[in-house]
């Protein structure tokens, strides 16, 4: 037995009051109702209201069983967003989205998916060492004091890795579509699906390092339209009678925790990055910089620019959860320091 909205709708009477002021939107819970949950407790009709508005704005269906805990775990969310917007001294809100009925545990490992061992982390320092003698952003001595590969064409739209550790691949070709853009005036949308059924790496986690490393050795990677993402590990690599759309020459890992580096880098092309992605799933905008972020790098993103608000530097980073999380589909995370972990395996290819 499954509960629809309409059972839900059914058999709380509060429900009905759809039209009332407090509300759930895209970009949060409302002003109004921030400003009261200050001072007095939500009601739990309010918390019946809200939890209707978001079943039906995501088509949410649940088992039986299971419909009172996503209650209880989204009451708990909402509680948090009032109390985190409420919070003068926040420099980014959060908002109920589509993963407010999830525990983080939960979510961490379907939305994110890096897997780096110590010894990668080492293979990387010396890769990152050999490639500073001819990496391309090394010869850049003067850069821009904001930057946006958007403005340039040479960032393809926002992409949903959905139900799949596939971070990683979606990672890599975000920094192949920007560099063969780059390169060629041609932006193209590359497939994640090939990667996933044909480098070894799939749902449970994969390394962009290794990713680009692999369409080197395989002579390039082919279109979204010609092998379209579907979020899971298909049953066999099937890339024959696919064109090659982009190729790679070589692959540079830039020196970790270097946050020069980093902005050479950025102005050389969109960069791959691994960051610790623990507080992210409520983001809504703002820029991003919380002290329970660590260093556990389990998710990868593409830096695609940086720039200042209000004397508050920052990143521009391209995540996978879809258009409708974050700044739509972006995150843009505090810069000058190693802000979760995000400086610490900057890569990116050279077509």
């Amino acid at each position: 037995m499954r509960v629809s909205v309409l059972l839900w709708v059914g058999a709380l009477v509060a429900c009905a009051a759809l039209v009332s002021g407090a509300r759930v939107h895209h970009h949060g819970v409302s002003a109004a109702h921030t400003a009261a949950a200050v001072a007095a407790p939500v009601s739990e009709a309010v918390y019946q209201r809200e939890f209707t508005d978001f079943v039906r704005k995501y088509n949410k269906v649940y088992p039986a069983d299971e419909f009172f805990a996503r209650y209880a775990i989204f009451k708990a969310k909402y509680n948090a967003v009032l109390a985190h917007n409420a919070d003068t001294q926040r420099s980014w809100s959060v908002a109920i989205n589509d993963f407010s009925d999830r525990t983080e545990s939960e979510l961490r490992p379907l939305r994110t998916g890096v897997k780096v061992t110590p010894e990668q982390l080492a293979a990387f320092d010396a890769k990152a060492e050999e490639d500073a003698k001819t990496a391309p952003h090394t010869k850049l001595t003067v850069f821009a004091s904001s930057f946006d590969w958007r403005a340039k064409n040479a960032v393809t739209e926002v992409k949903n890795q959905m139900q799949c550790g596939s971070c990683w691949s979606f990672s890599t070709t975000g920094a192949l579509e920007g560099a063969h853009a780059i390169k060629t005036g041609k932006l193209v949308s590359l497939s994640e699906q090939e990667l996933l059924d044909c480098s070894g790496h799939a749902c449970s986690g994969g390394w962009p390092s290794d990713a680009m490393q692999w369409i080197h050795d395989n002579g390039g990677l082919t279109t979204e339209a010609a092998y379209p993402y579907t979020a899971v590990q298909g049953p066999s690599c099937n890339k024959n009678g696919k064109p090659e759309a982009a190729t790679l020459s070589s692959v540079v890992h830039v020196k970790r925790q270097n946050m020069d580096a980093l902005i050479a880098a950025i102005n050389v092309g969109p960069v791959s990055i691994a960051l610790d992605a623990s507080g992210f799933d409520s983001y809504s905008g703002g820029i991003y910089s919380s002290p329970t972020c660590g260093q556990n790098l389990d998710h990868a993103v593409l830096i695609v620019g940086y720039g200042t608000e209000n004397g508050v530097d920052y990143y521009i980073i391209k995540n996978s959860w879809g258009p409708n999380w974050g700044e739509k589909g972006y995150i843009r995370i505090k810069r000058g320091g190693d802000e979760c972990g995000l400086a610490n395996t900057p890569t990116y290819p050279v077509v």
